[in-house]
C-alpha cells in the first residue's frame, strides 16, 4: 500500500474508526513482540508511511505500530486527531489485506475494524 504524503486522499480520514482500532490493537501485544524497541521500530514504520508512502509487508510490524498508537494515544489528550487518521486507516487497511491472503495469519478477518 503507498500513500502519496503530498497529496489529498480520496478516502477522508475516519476518526469515528478510532475506538474500534484501539480495542483492535490491544488484541495483540507490540512489547512482547518488539521488547525494548517497540517504540523506535514504529516510530520508522509511521516515519517511512509519512515521507515515502510506503508501509512494510511484516504483519507482526504493522500490528506492533498500531498496538504502540493506541498505547501512546492513552497519554496524549485529543489523539488521534482528524490528521493522524490517515495513517492509521493505512495501518487497519494493509494489516486487514495481510491477513486476508497470510496463510500463517493467526487472527481471523472477524476481528478486524471495519473500513
Amino acid at each position: 500500500m503507498e500513500h502519496d504524503p503530498n497529496s489529498f486522499s480520496l478516502n477522508p480520514p475516519t476518526p469515528d474508526a478510532w475506538p474500534e482500532y484501539y480495542v483492535f490493537a490491544h488484541e495483540f501485544d507490540g512489547y512482547a513482540a518488539f521488547p525494548g524497541t517497540l517504540y523506535e521500530i514504529a516510530d520508522e514504520v509511521m516515519r517511512n508511511w509519512y515521507e515515502k508512502g510506503t508501509l512494510p509487508d511484516d504483519l507482526t510490524l504493522l500490528r506492533s505500530s498500531l498496538f504502540r498508537e493506541a498505547r501512546s494515544s492513552r497519554f496524549i489528550t485529543g489523539y488521534p486527531g482528524e490528521s493522524d487518521m490517515a495513517y492509521l486507516d493505512a495501518l487497519v487497511t494493509k494489516i486487514k489485506t495481510l491477513m486476508a491472503i497470510s496463510p500463517t495469519a493467526t487472527e481471523t478477518l472477524r476481528d478486524l475494524p471495519n473500513l
